[in-house]
């Protein structure tokens, strides 16, 4: 997922790369964790469950953003290969 990115940002205005650069993001493990503290606080405290939803939708937030990431990285694997299959032949 970090080489999509890197690649992403290098393609970038330089004064852009420089900002995006400088953005370091907790790793996931991490994130996940912090996410689900509000929920869990939530149940234990015996809220209503609207209560509990709106604390569970940033998770759900970065769980759909780390698949989408996940399957922009496999596509990209994926054509990188389907290009390496290429070949140069006379008469084709």
């Amino acid at each position: 997922m970090h080489s999509v990115i890197t690649r992403i940002v290098s393609q970038l205005p330089p004064d852009s790369q420089e900002h995006f650069q400088s953005f370091i993001p907790l790793a996931k493990p991490t994130t996940a964790g912090l996410l689900s503290l509000a929920p869990l606080i939530s149940i234990l405290a015996a809220t209503d469950f609207p209560q509990v939803m709106w604390w569970l939708f940033p998770g759900c937030v970065m769980g759909t953003v780390v698949l989408s990431l996940s399957w922009i990285e496999d596509s990209v694997i994926e054509i990188d290969n389907l290009e390496n299959m290429k070949y140069e032949a006379k008469g084709v």
